[in-house]
Order: C-alpha cells, then sequence, then structure tokens
C-alpha cells in the first residue's frame, strides 16, 4: 500500500497536479496506520522497513496529523533510529508545531550525546521553519560547535 500510494503521489508531482482530497484522506489513514503499530519504532530492520518509518514520519507531518505527533516525537528523540528518519521526524513536527517542537529540538540539540552531524541536520531543518521559536532555540544553543 505504501508503495502504490507514493508512486501516486510521485506521478502527481512530477506532473505539476494537487492531491486530490481523497489522496490527502489516504495519505493521513497511511500515516495513523504505520505509526499506531508498536513495530514501526523497532530497530535493526532492513531498508524497506526504514523507508516506511521516514514515510509514516513525512505523511504525518505534510498531512499534520496531530494524532500521532508523539510518535513522531519519539522517532526524533530515538538515538538507535537512522539520522535521515529523525531529521524527517523534526520536520513534520515543526510542520505541525513549530511553538512547541522547536523547543523539543533545543532539547536534543543540547544533549550531550548527540552527535555532531545530527547537531547539524538538527540546525539546518529549523533554519526552514524561520520564527521566533526557532531564533529562541538557536540563541540557547550552549556551546555551539565551530563548523
Amino acid at each position: 500500500e505504501t508503495q502504490i500510494f507514493r508512486g501516486l503521489q510521485d506521478g502527481i508531482v512530477r506532473r505539476g497536479g494537487k492531491e486530490t482530497p481523497q489522496m490527502v484522506s489516504w495519505g493521513k489513514k497511511i500515516a495513523v496506520k504505520l505509526l499506531s503499530n508498536d513495530n514501526i519504532l523497532e530497530k535493526g530492520k532492513d531498508q524497506k522497513e526504514i523507508d516506511k518509518q521516514n514515510l509514516a514520519a513525512q505523511l504525518a507531518g505534510d498531512y499534520k496529523v496531530m494524532s500521532v505527533a508523539p510518535q513522531v516525537e519519539k522517532m526524533f528523540r530515538d538515538t538507535l533510529l537512522r539520522g535521515y528518519v529523525r531529521t524527517t521526524a523534526l520536520k513534520s513536527l515543526m510542520k505541525m508545531n513549530p511553538d512547541k517542537y522547536a523547543v523539543v529540538a533545543g532539547t536534543v540539540l543540547n544533549e550531550p550525546w548527540t552527535t555532531p552531524d545530527f547537531k547539524r541536520d538538527i540546525v539546518n531543518t529549523l533554519g526552514g521553519f524561520p520564527g521566533t521559536p526557532v531564533n529562541k532555540t538557536l540563541a540557547a544553543i550552549k556551546k555551539p560547535s565551530p563548523d
């Protein structure tokens, strides 16, 4: 189902079209279905399952599915998930509620176990959401890396 949805979505984008209300509804249902499955956050999965994690996070943000925001936040905070999945989760959270999730991003940014590469990903992602919440988060960075 996710492959069919992704294929149709890509085709619409390539043709410069707009998603129909039915397509949006289907995307929301897929996000809820994937993120309601407790197994979505399991580590050590094959690439197909990792792609589903990434798609679930993306769809939740694209369609602002607030009911799954807690699961997406878990994905963002989970240090064992792939970095790009965590970055997608942050983008989605920022689309849902930038005021709230800029603070969450700041917390993860200042945690000692957050890698320098992931810190850069967080800062780059936050840069796509200009505004007071992000400015406050970035101003509060402790010991910024020179790069």
